[in-house]
């Protein structure tokens, strides 16, 4: 703990049983994304937030993300949501689907993203079944408030919308394990813009690293990359 406070680095487990260390120098070399700098308290609390939810950002399960003078944006991955659901044990699976206004103009709410001509998709929609829960959770979530006008959401608006509907809904019913953590589709940000393949730093790098800043100490990082 006194080396952690020192340094900066950071060590913890995450859900797979990869155990990491990763410092503020890392952080801004390998993971952030957008076109400005990070500030050390954003860097900080990055990853505080991936220590204290176990994500290996390494994997993409969260990102970092920082554009002009904007405060940095802190996202996860949707697969993040559905892992953890799947392993709570009361977890008895989900539907979702789109809100429409049909040829007629009446409301509608369907299973899946399929929009007829002369629909008009309005929202989306999602249910979570528990265990020890009598009533599912349901969310309806607003396309008008939540489309982001950009490339995915222009192309892809239906997909979108039941995305964000089960997201909120999964973390509505479970906030210890996905309370505060937020989607990039539920951001100001194109996920298209993000990288998706895994980081792999080698050791050799890191040593070199090392060798050329006395921030770490002596300490050598090696990070691990769940394949999974």
């Amino acid at each position: 703990m006194a080396e952690e406070k020192k340094t900066g680095l950071v060590e913890y487990t995450v859900e797979s049983g990869t155990k990491l260390q990763i410092s503020p120098r890392d952080v801004r070399a390998y993971l952030v994304n957008g076109n400005a700098p990070v500030t050390d308290g954003e860097v900080m609390m990055f990853l505080a937030l991936c220590k204290e939810n176990k994500l290996n950002p390494f994997t993409r399960e969260c990102y970092l993300i920082k554009y002009g003078t904007n405060p940095a944006n802190m996202v996860i991955a949707k697969d993040v949501y559905m892992k953890r659901a799947k392993r709570n044990p009361n977890f008895r699976g989900f539907k979702a689907g789109i809100c429409i206004l049909n040829a007629e103009g009446k409301y509608e709410e369907r299973e899946g993203t399929i929009i007829l001509p002369n629909e008009k998709l309005v929202g989306g929609w999602a249910e979570v079944y528990m265990a020890n829960l009598d009533i599912p959770q349901r969310v309806t979530a607003s396309l008008a408030e939540n489309s982001k006008g950009q490339s995915t959401w222009k192309t892809m608006p239906a997909l979108m919308i039941r995305k964000v509907a089960l997201v909120q809904a999964l973390r509505e019913i479970m906030p210890e394990e996905l309370g505060g953590l937020y989607d990039v589709d539920e951001m100001p940000i194109d996920q298209d813009r993000l990288p998706k393949e895994p980081i792999i730093i080698e050791a050799e790098e890191v040593k070199e690293d090392v060798k050329e800043t006395e921030e770490y100490d002596g300490q050598v990082t090696i990070t691990e990359v769940d394949s999974e």
